[in-house]
């Protein structure tokens, strides 16, 4: 079950040197959880961490503002791959 795991993520990330964290509804309606960091280690950090939770995650990098942005889906209702799908560039 995603639910705990994204929990203790949230937890984990609050430790880290994030800019931002938010939900919001994503894609065919899933609920996405982002993380946002310009630092590094964090993001690295934050990717074993989602590798070792087998969660799904996608990172994209903004030029501009030098930020990464780590998505990725949670809930209880998205056990069920076939439910949700990321987008990726």
């Amino acid at each position: 079950m995603f639910l705990p795991d994204m929990k203790m993520l949230i937890k984990y990330s609050l430790e880290l040197d994030i800019d931002s964290l938010e939900t919001k509804e994503g894609y065919a309606g899933a609920p996405i959880l982002r993380i946002s960091t310009k630092n590094i280690d964090t993001k690295e950090k934050i990717i074993k961490f989602l590798q070792k939770s087998g969660i799904e995650y996608n990172v994209l990098y903004d030029k501009q503002k030098k930020m990464y942005d780590i998505f990725s889906v949670y809930g209880e209702d998205t056990i069920d791959n076939s439910f949700y799908q990321l987008k990726f560039d």
